[in-house]
């Protein structure tokens, strides 16, 4: 090696950390650049389109839904298989007042027999698809208000609907 030859090294050596300082020094303003930006743009045209949580209480209440009471899980055993079949279900009713709440939390046993009684009496193949489903929600909703006094079950939703 020359002479020339290592006074030139460090040249470059020095060159090296500057152009990486460049680098980051331009990363570092983008960046303060893009963050108010995005903090802008969130403002103005996301945050609008956001409701907020009394809007989304008042528009519930204005539809006339009621509240949501979830049973217990039932397990049953269900109708016409070589093997045993049995199906696992979350019951969620979504009652009108709060009289017909408290009717249901007095009657759970004979509520959860009538679910009992109107699942355990169907094969499989009636119970898998949309139509069985629904047809089986009616079924319960009916049955379940014939034995209410105090009012009416609006919907009735499955929440867990396993069939094994």
């Amino acid at each position: 090696m020359t002479d020339e030859e290592t006074v030139e090294q460090p040249e470059s050596e020095k060159k090296a950390p500057l152009a990486g300082k460049k680098r980051l020094m331009i990363i570092g303003i983008v960046v303060a650049v893009q963050i108010p930006l995005v903090i802008l743009i969130g403002n103005k045209l996301i945050k609008p389109r956001l409701v907020d949580q009394e809007t989304v209480t008042t528009e519930v209440a204005e539809v006339g839904r009621g509240t949501i009471m979830m049973l217990e899980d039932i397990t049953v055993n269900l109708l016409g298989t070589k093997r045993p079949r049995f199906l696992r279900v979350s019951i969620g009713l979504e009652l009108e007042n709060e009289q017909v709440t408290a009717e249901i939390e007095e009657r759970q046993p004979e509520i959860r027999d009538v679910v009992i009684s109107s699942v355990s009496g169907r094969r499989v193949d009636q119970l898998i698809s949309v139509e069985g489903k629904e047809h089986l929600k009616k079924e319960l909703k009916d049955r379940i208000d014939s034995t209410l006094q105090q009012g009416s079950v609006l919907k009735v939703y499955f929440s867990d609907f396993v069939v094994q």
